[in-house]
């Protein structure tokens, strides 16, 4: 009975709510706009971002088509040494890295043999294929020349099919023959035709000839990455004979059977790294063995982020809300007065106004979520045709959880902006309400302020303590929560000290202090919604720029003002790209500039490839010759030589003019320098009696061109050296590589190796243009790095301006809401006022001090509270401390000391938020507000 009863009073609320909101549809449009709006912005955001990642399991198709796994040969550091394979909690495969036991290999097998189709088909059984990806430059038939990814896989393989799909033509079956994407298209390929391909621009040329010309036979899609379109499909063999080194190689393995964790931990043992599709939809075992052996990098920072998502989207929402419903409750005193003189019970009384929230909460729920999945879809769309995005998305993935759950939150917090109103209802004064007489507010317990003060105290020092001291995501949460919480119980008092102070100023903005005081209901949840939004804001704000000021003040320019250069690697590299640079600005000089040693940029397909190397050590006074030459990481007594990776540790060669021009010489240390010296930045400890001692020997490589031993072989020589102030060197090299400078006729005559490692750009006249900037850009191949000093450059702006319009717009909103709220409320009283003979000007300056009042009050108490997570984010975000923080290394010393945070405030920004905003909310409320008042009785 008790629930038939229940049942039927909902009924009837609802009902009667359906009813007033058919009759108030302005305020009930109000309501749902201020639920739904952040459900369809965040469902938008979940949706695109959803559909923008591409996880495992889809990128499955584009990696390995229908096929049982991948096995990546390019992918192992060293398929020589069994590899310790785990699955993360991502999903992602991945190695620990060789273990250290030599792989297994079958009889008859070599140790380095490389893996081959039929090597591993004899290992997995079934069919295996070969897929490759490189770089090319393509050139057209009009003589346009684009760098292309190229695809190599055989697409008519039935394991290919997903890797690559055909659209028009057919499917290449010859090394000169190939299939162009829609990537490609739009890249400036032509759809049939002929085109040339030649290898990128750091890719060796192992073929020889001026390219090979291909015939396109087709169009159709290929993925060259999971994420990553190709421009060019062709057969895998043919990339090798264009000359082209794959920057990725794999083998896929084709079977009717599973590859198991099991046997991928056996292809371990063999020195391979295997994705399998069998693993990665089903990754039970493998999970397991995760937790097991302890490499499960989950924590729960996702979890709080969450957490403080969803506690947001309530309060803004119920902040926003709370005065739309406490308004309409207000309207509906009479009907509720009505109600209970009838006999209705408090619980009937408080489902009567809650039924509004059920029915316009459940409906902007319900709305946003759907036309924000929608909205989500279409802008993850837009993006990706735009020429801003990286990446290729997934296929539409619509977070079906992700987005109920976010419609649910909007729900409940639409209830929880309703309750207070609905609870206020319960109290009414049936006399006075049926009477017509305005609600009195409550009198403030004289202990909230003070206990709002101390909890708002308590929040600020544990936010700010777990922020100083990286402390966990948590106690900044709850931190922020108690703080807020606090600032929320000190509303009402404030908004009472309010209208008590207003009693100086002029009448419209007296009236609207008063009304601001004794209204509470109303302008309370609009004050916290505004204070909630300027916190945030300006916590953002502070540490955002004071993140920015710390990178403006550790940038470190990399040429000189107005100069650049571009860096490439392979043979041949400096005479193209010279020729480039000409062809695409010949009015800017080209200098190749070299350093002594040998380059550290691997050279793919050498042969045979380099066993050592020339290596050049500067002794350092105090250290032994053993110390010097050692390759163990004791980087204090190796700090001037060649391919040492240490601050300031790189032999510049330069003319004599070349360097007295950058160092502004003098006479005597431009003589030194050509005599045979040595110019050395001061702090090396390297000049005894005004001499170095330089070691040349020779040094062992690995298998890609680096250092791996110490120097042995070393011989021994003496030049005169001089050592010049740091800042010198500072201005003349920018960067960190270069401590020292000899003339070529010295690294000559010492028999050291050079290598140019940049070519130099300079405008006889100036600085570099953008103009030119672009032209070479656009004639360099993707693999070359042009590179413009131009000093630090905030990237940051347009993400300031964006962040303070967002934020500035929800004051905006919140203020005029509770504007047209107060007019709506206050019709009687604007009627009142043009009884007795005020003009429209009054009320227009009444609404416009409204707007004024209630928008500085939230802004100014939102600005103070905000202040305290904004100072404290800035000690993790830019203090420097040893051992943790960002710093620069030399000589085993950090060179940035340790320095307390830096704090910058963006008064100009803020204010236009915390007084502009207000302002201009005053001007459009008073332009909004009605000529004639609408005459209304008043009953006495």
């Amino acid at each position: 009975m008790a629930l038939h009863a229940w049942r039927a009073s909902w009924r009837s609320a609802l009902r009667l709510a359906r009813r007033d909101v058919a009759r108030h549809r302005g305020r009930a449009l109000l309501i749902v706009l201020l639920v739904g709006f952040p459900v369809l912005l965040i469902s938008a955001g979940a949706t695109a971002a959803a559909t923008d990642d591409v996880n495992r399991v889809e990128a499955l198709p584009r990696l390995m088509g229908q096929a049982q796994a991948r096995v990546p040969l390019n992918d192992t550091s060293d398929k020589q040494l069994q590899q310790d394979q785990y699955l993360d909690t991502s999903g992602e495969l991945d190695g620990t890295g060789p273990r250290g036991a030599p792989a297994l290999r079958a009889l008859g097998v070599r140790a380095d043999a490389p893996w081959t189709p039929d090597r591993l088909q004899r290992l997995t059984g079934g069919t295996v294929l070969r897929t490759r990806t490189a770089i090319a430059s393509v050139r057209t038939a009009d003589g346009s020349r684009i760098d292309a990814e190229l695809l190599g896989v055989d697409g008519r393989r039935r394991a290919t099919t997903g890797m690559a799909s055909l659209t028009t033509g057919r499917w290449p079956a010859t090394d000169r023959e190939v299939l162009v994407t829609p990537a490609g298209l739009e890249a400036g390929l032509p759809a049939h035709g002929t085109v040339t391909v030649e290898p990128g621009t750091i890719e060796p040329t192992t073929a020889g000839g001026s390219g090979t010309t291909v015939t396109v036979v087709g169009t159709g899609t290929g993925w060259a990455s999971d994420t990553s379109p190709a421009d060019l499909v062709a057969l895998p063999g043919a990339l090798p004979t264009w000359g082209l080194h794959p920057d990725r190689d794999a083998l896929l393995v084709d079977r009717d059977r599973p590859v198991t964790w099991t046997e991928v931990k056996q292809l371990n043992r063999h020195g391979l790294l295997v994705l399998s599709r069998d693993v990665v939809e089903h990754p039970g075992q493998a999970a397991a063995d995760v937790a097991r052996t302890g490499y499960d990098t989950n924590s729960n920072e996702m979890a709080g982020v969450i957490a403080l998502l969803v506690l947001g989207v309530i309060l803004e929402t119920t902040l926003l809300a709370g005065p739309a419903f406490a308004v309409s409750a207000a309207r509906q005193r009479r009907a509720l007065g009505l109600i209970a003189a009838n006999g209705a019970r408090t619980a009937q009384i408080r489902r009567y106004v809650l039924a509004q929230a059920v029915l316009l909460g459940g409906l902007a729920a319900v709305v946003g979520a759907v036309l924000g999945a929608g909205a989500g879809l279409l802008v993850d769309r837009a993006w990706q045709h735009s020429r801003w995005a990286a990446n290729a998305p997934g296929p539409v993935d619509l977070p079906v959880w992700q987005v109920l759950g976010i419609a649910a939150v909007a729900f409940l917090a639409a209830l929880v902006a309703a309750y207070l109103p609905a609870r206020g209802a319960t109290r009414l004064d049936l006399v006075d309400v049926l009477r017509e007489r305005g609600v009195a507010q409550r009198r403030i317990h004289a202990g909230m302020p003070l206990a709002g003060l101390v909890v708002s105290t308590l929040g600020g020092v544990l936010l700010a303590a777990n922020l100083v001291n990286h402390g966990s995501e948590w106690g900044i949460a709850v931190g922020g929560i108690v703080l807020f919480t606090g600032a929320l119980m000190l509303v009402p008092w404030l908004l009472s000290m309010v209208g008590r102070l207003g009693g100086g100023l002029p009448l419209p903005l007296r009236i609207a202090t008063r009304d601001t005081g004794r209204q509470r209901g109303r302008s309370a949840p609009a004050v916290a919604a505004i204070m909630a939004a300027v916190t945030v804001l300006t916590a953002l704000a502070i540490g955002g720029f004071s993140d920015d000021e710390q990178s403006r003040r550790d940038y470190r320019p990399e040429a000189v003002m107005g100069e650049g250069f571009v860096a490439a690697a392979g043979a041949g590299w400096v005479a193209e790209v010279t020729a480039q640079v000409r062809e695409a600005a010949p009015q800017l000089h080209t200098l190749p500039r070299r350093l002594v040693g040998t380059s550290e940029l691997f050279v793919p397909g050498a042969d045979p490839p380099a066993r050592s190397g020339v290596a050049v050590r500067v002794r350092r006074y105090g250290c032994t010759r053993t110390q010097a030459l050692a390759f163990d990481g004791r980087i204090a007594c190796q700090v001037l030589g060649s391919n040492l990776g240490t601050e300031r540790s790189e032999i510049r060669v330069l003319s004599a003019d070349e360097a007295a021009r950058r160092l502004q010489l003098d006479a005597a240390e431009e003589q030194v320098l050509a005599e045979g010296g040595m110019l050395v930045t001061s702090g090396k400890q390297v000049i005894s009696a005004g001499q170095v001692t330089v070691l040349r020997g020779r040094q062992r490589l690995d298998g890609e061109g680096y250092p791996a031993g110490r120097v042995r072989q070393a011989d021994a020589s003496r030049l005169h050296a001089l050592a010049l102030p740091a800042f010198r060197f500072a201005e003349a090299f920018p960067g960190w590589t270069v401590g020292a400078v000899v003339t070529p006729a010295t690294a000559r005559a010492q028999h050291w190796p050079t290598w140019v490692d940049r070519v130099e750009l300079r405008a006889p006249d100036g600085g570099i243009s953008t103009d030119a900037e672009d032209a070479i850009e656009q004639q360099l191949g993707q693999d070359a790095y042009l590179y413009v000093e131009r000093g630090y450059r905030s990237e940051a702006f347009y993400v300031f301006l964006g962040m303070f319009v967002l934020f500035g717009l929800l004051v905006l909103v919140a203020t005029l809401i509770s504007t047209a709220l107060a007019q709506a409320e206050g019709r009687a009283d604007l009627a009142t006022l043009a009884a007795v003979g005020a003009g429209s000007g009054l009320r227009r300056a009444v609404a416009s001090a409204q707007a004024f009042v209630v928008g500085l009050v939230g802004a100014v108490l939102g600005l103070v509270i905000g202040f305290v997570p904004g100072i404290a984010v800035t000690w993790p975000l830019t203090v420097n401390e040893p051992g943790r923080g960002y710093g620069v290394v030399v000589d085993g010393v950090q060179t940035v000391p340790p320095t307390g945070p830096i704090i910058v405030i963006p008064w100009l920004w803020l204010t236009a938020v915390v007084v502009g905003v207000p302002l201009l909310a005053a001007a459009l409320a008073a332009s909004a507000t009605r000529r004639a008042p609408e005459a209304t009785r008043r009953s006495g």
